[in-house]
């Protein structure tokens, strides 16, 4: 027997013990979380579940800090996320169990810069699956793409690499098994039997991707299986990489490759509708009617069409030239602004919060950006925040000091701005002209290489 068909087999074995004990030990009382917070500074305190996100919840959190909740869903891992300070501590929860949680946000300096950390001390039952996953951050095989970069990648066979992605995941599954609880352990591992291929694909972005072991692999999997929707996916990414010159960019040839990729028509549905609802939301796109029309032909799933129809009538007049959507959004003052206000010049828009990484990154790019333009009577940068707490946004401003202008819109995520263009992950930037109409709603980042040439192209339309 190969190694992978053992992992397999180990795991499916774990699987079956899982469900034996755990219908014998079944707890009908739910999980009972005390703590507190030192220094708790306000906000959202939600406990996210990665099993099922419908088990998620908000925590109340006392005054002094203190908070209690329960839970009597299945068993789940996920994190205790503090909305004011971007900062989570990672626990896994099962019925019956009972634990204590201190907790301390503190000040730290990070490179130089004030930022927060969060300490904690877990006493009571599952410490032990609780710290592997703040060990890990939550994920699994969290330093494997440190290991397996692509640089490395690209200097192998797939023959090899598959080999040493086992010793990898190996390392790994015995720390696991190592951990007393069995719900966990077989959670864990049947997570990492799924992810298994799908680390395996990584290989197909490198540039041994027509290695022979590596073409009869990826296709002996089951890509039609609606239950493994991860592996569909990755082949389907795969595919459309290496064969995107066969089909051409046009919706049509798009629903060719996936009848030649996939038997199921399902599985075929489910991307066809990601396809068109991107087209939808596209507002360089011209032909979203003749699009939804090719849809409604091709799926066979009624509530996907349904869904398509209703993101094409959101969208359908999104395009570029069309007067950008209205809102206002308070200044550092608390003065309400219209974004009609900013007619007259060219208007390079940025859509932040101070909690999200990826968006105080692209800072330092805006700074660049802002000091070559400042001169430039034609255009001005503007920054959006869609932060709940005010009062870090403006501690942020006045730490950072940036020249341009800064608003925030009190909906946040709710906002009309938000509504109109689909912002549900920053950040986000788009330009308008300076009639307000739109230019684009999803331009490229300050850090994008050749940043100031799009720009100045289209300004110089």
């Amino acid at each position: 027997m190969n190694y992978f068909k053992s992992l397999k087999t180990i795991a499916m074995a774990m699987l079956m013990l899982a469900i034996a004990q755990g219908a014998q030990a079944q707890n009908p009382n739910p999980a009972h979380i005390t703590g507190k917070v030192k220094n708790f500074t306000g906000g959202k305190v939600l406990f996210n579940s990665n099993a099922n996100r419908e088990n998620s919840m908000e925590i109340t959190v006392a005054e002094d800090g203190s908070f209690e909740f329960t839970y009597d869903k299945e068993p789940t891992d996920g994190y205790i996320f503090f909305d004011n300070d971007h900062l989570a501590t990672f626990i896994y929860l099962e019925k019956g169990m009972k634990a204590d949680l201190q907790m301390s946000i503190d000040d730290v300096v990070v490179d130089g810069k004030p930022s927060k950390n969060l300490s904690v001390t877990y006493t009571g039952d599952n410490k032990e699956c609780s710290d592997y996953l703040n060990k890990t951050q939550g994920y699994l095989l969290l330093n494997a793409t440190d290991t397996w970069s692509w640089e490395r990648i690209d200097t192998i066979s797939f023959a090899e690499y598959r080999e040493g992605w086992r010793e990898t995941v190996d390392r790994e599954r015995h720390e696991i098994i190592a951990i007393p609880n069995v719900n966990f352990r077989t959670m864990m591992l049947e997570r990492m039997e799924e992810m298994y291929n799908h680390y395996l694909f990584r290989f197909a972005l490198g540039k041994g991707k027509k290695d022979e072991k590596f073409l009869t692999w990826i296709n002996s999997l089951d890509r039609n299986n609606p239950n493994d929707l991860e592996t569909a996916a990755s082949y389907h990414r795969w595919y459309r990489g290496d064969y995107k010159d066969k089909y051409g960019k046009s919706f049509a040839g798009y629903l060719k490759c996936l009848d030649d990729e996939f038997t199921c028509q399902q599985i075929k549905d489910m991307f066809a509708a990601d396809q068109a609802n991107g087209i939808m939301e596209d507002a360089k796109a011209e032909n979203k009617e003749e699009v939804l029309k090719a849809f409604e032909a091709y799926c066979s799933d009624k509530k996907l069409i349904d869904e398509v129809r209703e993101t094409y009538e959101h969208y359908k007049n999104v395009k570029i030239g069309s007067p950008f959507v209205h809102f206002t959004m308070s200044d550092t003052k608390g003065k309400t602004v219209a974004i009609e206000s900013l007619r007259g010049k060219f208007t390079y828009i940025d859509c932040w919060a101070t909690w999200c990484g990826p968006c105080c990154a692209e800072i330092p790019y805006m700074e660049k950006l802002y000091d070559h333009y400042k001169k430039d009577k034609r255009i001005q940068l503007v920054s959006i925040s869609l932060d709940s707490n005010k009062k870090k946004w403006l501690e942020k401003l006045a730490a950072d000091k940036p020249g341009w202008k800064q608003y925030i819109v009190p909906e946040n995520f709710e906002s009309p701005l938000c509504d109109a263009y689909g912002i549900n992950g920053i950040p986000r930037f788009m330009m308008i002209d300076p009639k307000g109409n739109i230019i684009s709603i999803d331009a490229p980042r300050p850090s994008s290489e050749g940043i100031i040439k799009w720009i100045d192209e289209q300004m110089n339309k």
